[in-house]
């Protein structure tokens, strides 16, 4: 029985060790309770016998309850085996970047209105057509992770927008560069 300020130190062993637990007089697993040393090792246990822990200060009673519940770390234990590579892993985050969005709705409408209007399909009269169209239009640049479909119809500037590509296709059509 320990003297008042000192920690049964047994006690606390089998609270935090529940599993070490063993009737008196016994020894689980060749592990013999704290305090206790023995210069024959335990059938199955290595010949290395662990130091005695430090003498350590007296604690109160407040300080002991507060800190019976937490473990006890060794800093001779060994680290936690790491996380199997099968389990689900988090998806890596895409980059972020702007993106003008008018720009998103000339690439939305150009085949619509190209074909409608009768216009040269070749990557030159496209780019020319793009370019004129977005050159007129102030941009609006959004990051690309907020770009929400509402944005892409919203009335007003899909109206601006689209009148501009119409605006550069017959002027493309009329002047073709090729």
């Amino acid at each position: 029985m320990p003297l008042k300020g000192e920690i049964d130190k047994e006690k606390l062993f089998k609270k935090i060790m529940p599993s070490f637990a063993a009737p008196e007089g016994e020894d689980p697993a060749g592990v013999l309770p704290l305090g206790e040393e023995t210069d024959v090792p335990a059938e199955g246990a290595t010949a290395e016998v662990a130091a005695p822990p430090a003498q350590a200060p007296a604690i109160s009673e407040g300080a002991q309850q507060q800190a019976e519940p937490g473990p006890i770390t060794d800093a001779s234990a060994t680290p936690p085996a790491p996380a199997p590579s099968n389990l689900p892993t988090a998806a890596p985050e895409e980059p972020v970047f702007p993106v003008n969005l008018p720009e998103l709705i000339i690439e939305r409408y150009y085949d619509a209105y190209s074909n409608r209007f009768k216009c040269c399909s070749c990557a030159t009269c496209r780019d020319n057509t793009r370019s004129l169209a977005l050159n007129q239009i102030q941009p609006r640049y959004v990051p690309s992770n907020r770009i929400t479909e509402e944005m892409l119809i919203d009335r007003e500037m899909v109206t601006e927008t689209v009148s501009l590509l119409i605006k550069a296709l017959t002027t493309v059509k009329n002047n073709p560069r090729h």
